[in-house]
């Protein structure tokens, strides 16, 4: 029996560093294969990611090709018809009604206007009136020769 115990004192003695090195065998196996993963993982992200971005270039290529939007507008536009046309109504009649007011406005200040120019008119008619009439006299005043005799005296030649 203690030929026995020794055996197994020597079999676990000796297993144990092999049980370590299977042991750390499997921890490098294990962080191995967990970077592999982990770098093919990445690398399946990067193809996808890759493969949508070419999707999403070629798609919108076609898109344009096709002139996609601008038919899906036309045809909006088009159900749209008759809702537009009311609208285009409702503007053109709020133009109309803006322009209206606007002119509304400018003919009182036109008239305004007017009205200034003609007094402003009359009154240098008016001026230009007396000075014609001074003027009419001026050949009777050749005739008159003037003295300082007094107000109320005048002397003629």
């Amino acid at each position: 029996s203690q030929a026995m115990a020794a055996t197994q004192i020597q079999r676990v003695a000796r297993g144990r560093p092999s049980r370590r090195r299977v042991e750390n065998l499997k921890r490098i196996r294990t962080s191995v294969a967990g970077l592999l993963v982990d770098k093919a993982w990445a690398e399946m992200l990067r193809r996808a990611s890759a493969a949508t971005n070419i999707q999403r270039v070629w798609r919108g290529r076609l898109c344009r090709k096709q002139h996609l939007l601008g038919r899906r507008y036309a045809a909006h536009v088009a159900s749209k018809h008759e809702q537009l046309g009311l609208v285009e109504a409702f503007f053109i009649r709020f133009a109309a009604q803006s322009w209206m007011v606007t002119q509304l406005g400018q003919g009182e200040k036109q008239q305004a206007a007017v009205t200034i120019q003609a007094r402003w008119r009359g009154c240098l008619a008016r001026s230009h009136v007396e000075k014609l009439r001074a003027e009419t006299l001026w050949p009777l005043k050749g005739w008159f020769e003037y003295t300082a005799t007094g107000p109320d005296h005048v002397q003629v030649q």
